[in-house]
């Protein structure tokens, strides 16, 4: 995607430009210009398509791509070619990016308010004005909650009750704030001051809010859109009277259903409560209400709320109809009494009371129960939906896994211990891993979250992601702080289980528990050390300063940990390659911080390698590796020769030190589980560097570890490699043909020679003479590729700047491709200039330049 003002291309346009123009037609309907025009400006496309919320795309990626955008030949060039292309993810963007939502409502504060700064949003940075947003956010949080506002008493609902009318923002603010719903919001007062909807607030003497009622107003009339006490907890029994006179007095319909959810009736434009205006029966041993025409049961947890409510196609049923139960189950209507699904015990009687009413009828059950009731394929009866599930069994209670047929990944639900229907937790397959979800609308508890963190260990989660707001995830992690024990994929709780202890030399903080230390050198960063059975296995964290990095080592030494593995901190503002590194080198950890200290600490590896070959772990020459290459990535490295020279030995310590390559990458450009650094220094660029640098196998142990790659090779590429590997193939083929079978040689194309680095070095038609004089090669398609890329040599080749042992070479190489193959029109006029620049050159004597002018006269006549 042009014009973002990156380095790299946004594979998907299409993507950004529907999630933009969401939110463009958002601010155009809330006529925001100066906000319209801020989406529609290059900054805002530029933070959008940002690293943070994209990611880089591998051959594999476009490769099984269902995005037509990414299927062009241009992006599938450049991926392949080792090209930054990036795609936009918008669920990232939902989760790291700020709340648009929230800066619109912002941005329409500040033209509310004839704010000058309202002119200036446009050209203002994204992250300017999300932290603006976010100050405004907080000093409206700020603001002390006092009852303010214009609000007009409407009617004495009881001596100690009154219900009145809310007819400003500020009176709707104080009544969001004190009954903990979202009435106190911009939208609400919005259609408030346009009359489209009436908000009344039962309060006591005391002006302390019970109820909040809101009552829209249309072309047909006032309506009933809810009630809800403090919570959104809907409609108390003890308050329905009083819901009641209210809906009475400002003579309000209910156009959307919405009366029976509160147990309230509107017949003939007037409401009672269902326990005044219907009938009370015994239905199968259960409280129930009948108008005639429906029957409301009520719940078995609350005897005052409702629960189903059943009608009849063909009218009216007296009370003892009803009870009889022999009506067609076709006809049969069973509705919920609220949207909310109900507690597992209401979901147990109202299937029993639908098994009543279907009466063995598969074909009638199966349509007649709301979504939380499924039809049991044991039983052929309806149960509760969470009795379909498989029920695991783990430490701390259980938790539901769905069936599903085939091999398609199974979701597993964690219930709420009091209510086994009440879902908290789901854990989903994704592409990579098994991440868990916080059920939307759901709270958890202290009691809970020991449960919680067992969910997680049993179906064997890695991440916990946040919903649209995350409210709920932020709430779980400061309750417990949940962590994942990658050594095991045990969760714990490290709020439960840390002690805290100063710092020896800072003033920082240790929080520390037999699987992690953590130091926090200020209020904000942290530094994580995770510990098993007194190893360290990796650190996680950036570095920030000195002192920080003396105060760690000086932990790991006085809890007298030890590593094998070679270990990193980020520092901010850094690339890669440039990181602190700590690791033990015998017996002792040391560190670097900086080039030269790093270049001093892995001369000491060496040398102390070179000694007692146990005294470094092969990991840590590993790290070393890859470091010293990342190292010499940067343009600005001022110990360029020394890295380069430490870079070789390190090559071949490790080479002779490795026992086993499997753990290491092969391929260049290989999607892998893991972000481990060997993943950017891949084996087939190894073996290059070793040949580049002029290494033979002179040893057995040298031969036998070649061998072990070799043994990878065929795994890592298959029997033929195609256009997105060649390169690399290739790259290796030319250096190391001479110690290869010909299968190696046969499992690239004949037509061309894709090594654009090998090409690019000096005398390249003397490399290609030495592949094409050795017998080892006859008969290989790599044989036929060097032809073919000999030719192409010579056709491209600048005869006027060579010096005479090019010309020499060139000569010779022509001298053999035309013994093999035809001469078209083109390379005759190429040879008819190479013999003129030989003739004119005493100096080649042993070329076989009678025969080429023999030739061109040939071709030429």
């Amino acid at each position: 995607m042009a014009g973002t003002g990156h380095r790299y291309e946004i594979s998907n346009p299409t993507a950004v430009t529907k999630f933009a123009n969401h939110w463009r037609g958002t601010a155009l309907a809330r006529d925001l210009e100066e906000a319209h025009a801020w989406l529609c400006s290059k900054h805002f496309l530029k933070y959008l398509t940002g690293e943070l919320f994209s990611f880089r795309l591998k051959p594999a990626h476009v490769i099984n791509s269902v995005i037509p955008d990414e299927k062009s030949q241009h992006i599938v060039a450049k991926v392949v070619a080792g090209d930054e292309v990036r795609r936009f993810d918008p669920d990232l963007f939902e989760t790291l990016g700020p709340d648009l939502a929230h800066i619109l409502d912002w941005i329409a504060e500040l033209k509310r308010t004839d704010d000058p700064l309202y002119k200036k949003v446009s050209r203002m940075e994204t992250p300017v004005l999300a932290g603006r947003a976010d100050a405004w956010t907080k000093r409206l949080n700020a603001r002390s909650i006092a009852f303010d506002g214009i609000s007009h008493p409407v009617l004495s609902a009881s001596p100690e009750l009154t219900w009145f009318e809310l007819k400003d923002s500020r009176a709707l603010s104080y009544e969001g704030s004190m009954m903990s719903h979202c009435v106190g919001g911009h939208d609400y007062a919005r259609m408030v001051e346009a009359g489209q909807t009436r908000i009344f607030s039962l309060r006591t003497e005391t002006q302390k809010p019970v109820l909040t009622a809101e009552i829209r107003n249309d072309d047909r009339g006032p309506s009933l859109v809810q009630i809800q006490k403090r919570g959104n907890g809907g409609l108390p029994i003890a308050y329905c009277d009083a819901a009641v006179s209210l809906l009475n007095a400002v003579a309000a319909q209910d156009l959307r259903g919405a009366a029976r959810r509160y147990a309230l009736v509107c017949e003939a434009g007037r409401w009672t409560t269902i326990f005044d205006a219907w009938a009370a029966i015994n239905f199968m041993g259960r409280t129930a209400m009948s108008d005639g025409r429906s029957l409301m049961i009520m719940s078995a947890t609350d005897a005052a709320a409702p629960l189903v409510v059943v009608e009849y196609a063909l009218g009216s049923q007296s009370p003892e109809r009803w009870f009889e139960g022999d009506f067609d189950p076709l006809l049969v209507r069973l509705k919920p009494a609220a949207d909310t699904e109900p507690h597992y015990d209401d979901q147990l009687e109202a299937c029993e009371i639908a098994n009543h009413f279907a009466a063995g009828d598969i074909r009638a059950a199966q349509a007649l129960g709301p979504p939380w009731m499924k039809l049991s394929k044991a039983s052929s009866r309806l149960v509760p939906r969470v009795d379909t599930y498989e029920r695991v069994e783990m430490p701390s209670g259980f938790f539901y896994k769905e069936k599903v047929d085939g091999t398609s990944p199974a979701e597993c639900y964690l219930p709420h211990s009091a209510d086994p229907s009440r879902l908290m937790m789901v854990a989903t397959k994704t592409e990579y891993d098994i991440q868990a979800t916080i059920v939307p609308g759901q709270r958890i508890s202290h009691a809970e979250t020991a449960r919680c963190l067992d969910f997680l260990t049993a179906t064997k989660a890695r991440s916990i992601k946040k919903d649209g707001s995350g409210e709920a995830v932020n709430e779980f992690t400061r309750l417990c702080e949940p962590m994942l024990i990658a050594e095991t994929l045990e969760w714990r709780s490290f709020l439960a289980d840390r002690r805290e202890v100063p710092a020896r030399k800072t003033s920082g903080i240790w929080q520390e528990t037999e699987y992690l230390l953590r130091y926090r050198p200020d209020r904000f960063g942290s530094i994580d050390i995770h510990v098993r059975d007194g190893t360290v296995t990796h650190l996680s964290g950036f570095c920030s300063g000195k002192d920080t990095l003396i105060e760690i080592v000086t932990k790991l030494r006085q809890k007298r940990l030890t590593s094998a593995k070679f270990l990193t901190l980020s520092s901010l503002g850094r690339k890669r390659g440039d990181a602190t590194t700590i690791f033990m080198c015998d017996g002792k950890w040391v560190w670097s911080d900086c080039d030269r200290k790093f270049v001093t600490t892995a001369q000491l590896a060496l040398e102390a390698n070179a000694r007692r070959p146990d005294s470094v772990s092969e990991a840590v020459l590993n790290g070393l590796l890859t470091h010293a290459n990342a190292m010499l990535q940067r343009e600005t490295l001022k110990v360029y020769g020394l890295v380069v020279d430490l870079k070789r030995r390190l090559l071949d310590a490790w080479f002779m030190r490795a026992t086993s390559l499997e753990n290491y990458p092969v391929r260049r450009r290989s999607i892998w589980a893991t972000l481990d650094e060997g993943a950017h220094y891949p084996i087939i660029d190894r073996m290059i560097d070793l040949a580049d640098q002029g290494f033979e196998l002179d040893s057995r142990k040298s031969t036998s570890q070649f061998k072990k790659f070799l043994a990878l090779l065929s795994g890592a590429y298959g029997r033929r490699v195609d256009i997105w590997v060649e390169v690399e193939f290739t790259e290796f083929l030319v250096r190391w043909y001479r110690h290869l079978p010909k299968k190696y040689m046969n499992m690239m194309s004949s037509y061309w020679l894709s090594c654009p680095v090998w090409l690019a070095k000096p005398d390249v038609a003397g490399r290609l003479l030495e592949i094409l004089a050795d017998e080892r090669t006859w008969k290989t398609k790599f044989r036929d590729a060097v032809k073919s890329q000999a030719e192409r040599t010579l056709d491209e080749a600048d005869y006027a700047s060579m010096d005479s042992r090019d010309l020499a070479n060139h000569a010779r190489l022509f001298h053999l491709i035309a013994k093999s193959r035809y001469l078209y029109g083109r390379k005759v006029e190429t040879l008819g200039t190479l013999v003129g620049h030989l003739s004119s050159d005493p100096a080649q004597k042993d070329v076989p330049l009678d025969e080429l002018r023999e030739i061109h006269a040939k071709y030429a006549a």
